[in-house]
């Protein structure tokens, strides 16, 4: 049988399933606790090889050699890749039992509204956007149930606190507008799920809401989701650095954990992108990981720099690390006049760019 969905996300087949992700979930909470502990024992360890050999660590290879060998350590990323492993197969596993069903709930909803849904399947993705990321095969552009796993999987990520997108809703609502208070068109680049982009459209619900995506299985479900909602937002298969749309034609431009998944010449043209098709006046609000250039990215110490490696190398996030280390701020800067940074309330650095 269906069981229940849990909040807005997928139903699954058993019970037994909707267990073992609890249980699942709960070890992903030990992993936090390992890494209160791991990251004090590691800086220490850190500051005493600095007094030792009079030289810091040169390369995150090094690091690895150092400390990724402390039992702590080693416990942590073995329990982590564990974790996504079990958490990956128990969804897959279940979600195929109703493939045909799932496709054809998609099919249903492809011309019903009140949003709509443009698409391709002609259309060619480029390069970079078709690496499998967070060990998913194809990544989210082949498998035609991409986004039915992206939203099943994200509950574990979020430990059970966006059930009901109340946390992509709260950091929506809290997002700034532009000076004039004028809201009237809104973009959401890299929509994924579509949860930001319905949460936009709840908060501003006179406002056409358009949201794009390179993938078609994110689009579909994304479109899916809105459908359901009864929410009017207009899904597009579109490049963040090449949109389609008229310069000057929004005036909220979002990007939600969008630009860590990009190599960072895309992330200049996208940069590029926002700045043309945004109104004078109009803010280009980004939300993702902390960069070289913020509080939060300059604290990371060698620990943070260890996550970072093993997330880029075994949870594939092959430009997280680019990202993390670039100056961000300075590359928002050469597109837009004014920039700024809000480090609380986020949880993640926002950046507020004003045309």
């Amino acid at each position: 049988m269906v069981r229940p969905q849990i909040g807005t996300n997928p139903a699954f087949t058993e019970l037994d399933t909707e267990l073992y992700l609890d249980f699942v979930q709960g070890l992903f909470g030990l992993v936090s606790k390992l890494d209160s502990a791991a990251r004090p024992l590691v800086e220490a360890e850190y500051t005493a090889f600095r007094e030792r050999e009079g030289r810091p660590i040169q390369t995150v290879d090094e690091a690895h050699e150092r400390f990724g060998k402390l039992p702590i350590v080693a416990a942590r990323h073995r329990i982590r890749h564990a974790i996504q492993t079990m958490n990956h197969t128990a969804v897959r596993t279940d979600l195929e039992r109703r493939r045909a069903e799932l496709l054809a709930a998609l099919d249903r909803a492809e011309t019903m509204g009140p949003g709509t849904l443009q698409y391709d399947p002609n259309w060619k993705i480029p390069e970079y956007a078709t690496r499998e990321i967070h060990r998913l095969r194809g990544g989210y552009v082949t498998d035609p149930l991409a986004g039915y796993f992206y939203h099943a999987n994200t509950r574990q990520f979020y430990g059970g606190s966006n059930d009901y997108d109340e946390m992509h809703q709260a950091q929506v609502d809290k997002l700034p507008i532009p000076a004039d208070g004028q809201v009237r068109r809104i973009l959401e680049m890299g929509c994924a799920s579509g949860q930001s982009a319905t949460a936009l459209k709840r908060r501003f619900p006179n406002a056409e809401v358009w949201a794009i995506d390179v993938g078609i299985p994110m689009l579909r479900y994304a479109h899916m989701r809105a459908v359901e909602l009864g929410l009017e937002v207009h899904f597009k298969q579109a490049l963040a650095e090449d949109t389609g749309f008229p310069p000057a034609s929004f005036d909220l431009v979002y990007a939600y954990i969008l630009f860590h998944e990009l190599p960072l010449d895309i992330a200049e043209r996208v940069c590029a992108e926002a700045a043309r098709i945004l109104r004078p006046g109009g803010l280009f609000l980004v939300l993702d990981f902390p960069t070289a250039d913020t509080p939060m990215g300059r604290s990371r110490g060698i620990y943070g720099e260890i996550l970072g490696d093993i997330d880029r190398r075994h949870n594939e996030e092959p430009y997280r690390e680019d990202f993390t280390h670039s100056d961000f701020g300075a590359m928002l800067r050469r597109h837009f006049p004014k920039v700024e940074v809000i480090n609380e309330g986020f949880g993640l650095p926002l950046r507020v760019a004003t045309r």
